[in-house]
């Protein structure tokens, strides 16, 4: 997991020398919001996955969630200010429907199918991705050499966490 991890710091450590208290701030709410996302997984798991299939599972989670996210974002983002544009309109499709929708359907098809630990580990990718995706597919930039790194890094990581464990024989 220490490979994984690492490759996340090559995506992502350009820049750590100008750490500042509200940079800190952003990661500790990342920090929350993971430990969080572990907390529901967890939970999935152990009290949900055999008594609701994933579809229940996502439209329960949709249910509870949308008013509360409707509420803050009236209270806590400025009003809008502008109109929306293609690459707008894009955008909001593309995180609706792509990133929340169909995503969050085969997370929780993959929890409840297979091993939390071993679905939750897979997560590293998702960094990964979203930068190529976001990066190469719609913003036309150029795959840089520390973003294939990161994805040597996570990938022999994960191999070695989830290879099958040897037994020993006895001579």
């Amino acid at each position: 997991m220490v490979l994984a991890f690492g490759g996340l710091v090559v995506l992502f450590g350009q820049g750590l020398d100008r750490i500042t208290p509200r940079f800190l701030l952003g990661d500790l709410f990342s920090l929350t919001a993971g430990a969080l996302w572990g907390a529901t997984t967890v939970y999935l798991k152990r009290f949900l996955a055999e008594r609701a299939q994933a579809l229940q599972t996502f439209f329960y989670q949709l249910f509870f969630s949308w008013p509360l996210l409707l509420a803050a974002s009236f209270l806590l983002e400025d009003p809008l200010s502008a109109s929306l544009t293609g690459f707008g309109a894009f955008s909001l499709f593309y995180q609706s429907v792509i990133v929340a929708f169909i995503s969050y359907l085969a997370w929780f098809n993959l929890i409840h199918h297979h091993p939390a630990s071993l679905v939750q580990a897979f997560t590293f990718f998702t960094p990964v991705a979203g930068v190529f995706i976001s990066g190469f597919w719609i913003l036309h930039e150029n795959v840089e050499l520390r973003l294939l790194l990161s994805l040597a890094l996570i990938s022999i990581g994960l191999v070695l966490v989830n290879r099958p464990a040897h037994k020993a024989t006895v001579a």
